[in-house]
């Protein structure tokens, strides 16, 4: 039934940052020894939720041809593999090391740092593809579409500094599940009718 499958379309694309909104509610909101495990194994499960972030962007512009789409996929891609890195890194093993050696370790720095400056590659491909994704969803449906490309775009310029953190990061994917629905139901309402068999 077309309009159950268009609905569960919809609630697939906002799922990722759903998640990640509820994940970031209880993320402690800094690193410490008192919060060290707590921070490590947070993001453990997070490993495979951080790229569907990516996968949502393929997924609005999979009709789409060109330029832009390439330009979507290239840096959906290049998200996916910079953001796990923090994740990794920032996440996991900065965590854990401090929770296993305890304060004063420079690793712990350098981790954070080198993290820090791949999520910038991860999140700054993710803000462009969110740009290729709105021009080619504008020009598909038209302003029905500007609602959500505004939300999309603009949850993924605080996600480069805020992430998931409480509460602009929070608000940023609650901001880009919102954006990705609707740009889905426009892309659903652009889509080509196929006429009705003659009888």
């Amino acid at each position: 039934m077309p309009v159950v499958r268009n609905a569960w379309k919809i609630i697939a694309v906002a799922l990722p940052g759903l998640v990640l909104a509820v994940a970031g509610y209880h993320h402690p909101g800094g690193l410490d020894v008192s919060t060290a495990h707590m921070w490590w194994t947070a993001h453990v499960p997070l490993i495979p939720v951080f790229p569907l972030l990516g996968v949502v962007l393929w997924a609005l512009v999979r009709d789409e041809r060109g330029p832009a789409k390439v330009l979507v996929v290239v840096g959906a891609y290049v998200y996916g593999c910079f953001y796990t890195a923090l994740d990794c890194l920032a996440g996991i093993a900065a965590g854990l090391v401090l929770e296993t050696e305890g304060r004063g370790q420079q690793s712990i720095i350098e981790l954070i740092g080198l993290g820090d400056r791949l999520s910038y590659v991860g999140t700054g491909a993710y803000l462009v593809a969110t740009l290729a994704v709105a021009g080619l969803l504008l020009r598909r449906a038209g302003l029905v579409a500007l609602p959500g490309a505004l939300l999309l775009v603009g949850a993924a310029i605080p996600f480069q500094t805020s992430h998931i953190f409480w509460p602009t990061g929070v608000a940023a994917m609650v901001a880009s599940a919102a954006g990705a629905a609707l740009l889905e139901w426009s892309r659903t309402r652009s889509a080509p009718r196929v006429p009705a068999a003659v009888a």
